[in-house]
């Protein structure tokens, strides 16, 4: 078979990792621990939030080039894994858990900041004719004028809002996860997408 790569990393990032040898054809048990110690290392590197500090991509790499380690090694074997190599594993895969749950956590901040400067900005602008309206994304991050499936119209002024069709409307609300019923007037609709992005001006 051939032999696995072990993974680089671009110049600058993750400089406190250091790469394991080349793994042997097949794996050994103690190419297996490299994998594994080299996983760690690298999400220990994501951890630490410098500017050479590993990122998600590598910690995919990584994970990869430690699955290949694992597959390699399992078929044609007589050994099985030993008791020590499972408990890092499973120790492994909660450290990385962890780490995804704390990066969650940081992206969630970093939009709601990006959504209260948004909607701060915005309030200084008025009606947005002199000064344009900036995107208040949802708070999954993305822009209702630009995601992939049924983009609605961007809203950079007052008018904007007025000219939305009821579909379109509605479309925003949704986006936005505010609340309306059946019943709901379009002038209530207004108001609360009006409020929501930070429009002073009547619609």
């Amino acid at each position: 078979m051939n032999r696995i790569v072990v993974p680089n990393f671009p110049r600058g990032r993750a400089r406190d990792v250091t790469r394991p040898a080349t793994p042997e054809d097949p794996p050994s048990l103690q190419d297996i621990a490299d994998a594994n110690a080299f996983l760690e290392d690298v999400k220990h590197s994501a951890e630490r939030g410098d500017v050479n500090r590993a990122t998600e991509e590598d910690i995919a790499k990584v994970t990869a080039y430690r699955h290949s380690v694992l597959n390699a090694y399992g078929p044609g074997q007589d050994d099985i894994m030993p008791v020590w190599a499972q408990a890092l594993e499973e120790r492994l895969n909660e450290r990385f858990t962890g780490v995804e749950e704390r990066l969650d956590g940081v992206e969630g901040r970093l939009v709601r900041m990006e959504i209260l400067a948004a909607k701060t900005y915005n309030l200084s602008s008025s009606s947005g004719r002199r000064v344009p309206f900036i995107v208040v994304p949802t708070v999954d991050g993305i822009d209702p004028a630009g995601r992939d499936n049924h983009p609605l119209p961007p809203l950079r002024t007052a008018q904007d809002l007025g000219d939305l069709t009821p579909a379109q409307l509605n479309g925003y609300l949704d986006c936005y996860q505010l609340p309306y019923r059946r019943n709901t007037t379009r002038e209530a609709k207004l108001t609360l997408l009006r409020n929501h992005i930070g429009c002073t001006a009547k619609v």
